[in-house]
């Protein structure tokens, strides 16, 4: 690992816990800062990691960008601000399908994605009645959140000794876990708890798939 990248996945966790302090607090200007700062963060340990695969690479750093916009975007708590992080985290998730495909089996990303699409189902259906024109778009967010868990731990089991692909199988996994806890707090049970696991879930998970950039194989 780089000293950019060390640095910059010693400093995530302060940034982190910024953040639920200012999100407890409810201070907007410091919850902008605080996830700002440690979504660049996430950012900087991808692009300062060197590529072990460069087409693997430019994908999941696009993925990592995508991520960083939609984390900005859902500082907001207005339906605006809810559809374009929705929009982003869709493309992020989009872009690092791109990356986990080549690297997963078709068999075991079909039997991994049926029960993990069935219970990102079950979340939005405890839900709907708050999502209102959101469905569709949380319902294709859904799939494509799942598919990323899928082909993530997919990729993992097809070479599970190489370091790489444990960085992206556990990073998609806490990814999924994360999400569902975002899908409670925004449309379920508006409780801090949520964030307190939520959060720490997210950002573990982009720091792990930052870290496979120079890893993956």
């Amino acid at each position: 690992m780089s000293a950019a990248a060390a640095a910059a996945a010693g400093l995530l966790p302060f940034a982190v816990a910024a953040l639920l302090v200012a999100r407890h607090r409810r201070h907007g200007p410091a919850t902008l800062a605080s996830k700002a700062l440690a979504s660049a963060l996430f950012l900087v340990v991808a692009f300062a990691e060197q590529a072990a695969d460069p087409t693997y690479a430019r994908a999941a750093r696009a993925a990592l960008v995508l991520c960083a916009l939609g984390d900005v975007a859902l500082v907001g708590e207005t339906r605006r601000h809810l559809a374009a992080g929705i929009a982003a985290f869709g493309l992020g998730h989009l872009a690092f399908c791109l990356a986990f495909a080549p690297l997963a089996r078709p068999g075991p990303t079909v039997l991994l994605g049926l029960p993990l699409l069935a219970a990102a189902g079950a979340v939005l259906w405890r839900v709907r009645a708050r999502l209102g024109a959101l469905a569709v778009p949380a319902a294709v967010y859904a799939v494509l959140v799942t598919a990323t868990a899928a082909l993530g731990v997919a990729a993992w089991l097809s070479a599970p000794g190489t370091p790489g692909r444990a960085l992206v199988g556990a990073g998609t996994a806490l990814f999924f876990a994360s999400d569902v806890a975002v899908a409670r707090q925004r449309f379920g049970t508006d409780a801090f708890v949520n964030r307190l696991v939520g959060v720490p879930l997210y950002y573990a998970a982009t720091l792990l798939l930052a870290l496979s950039v120079g890893r993956a194989a």
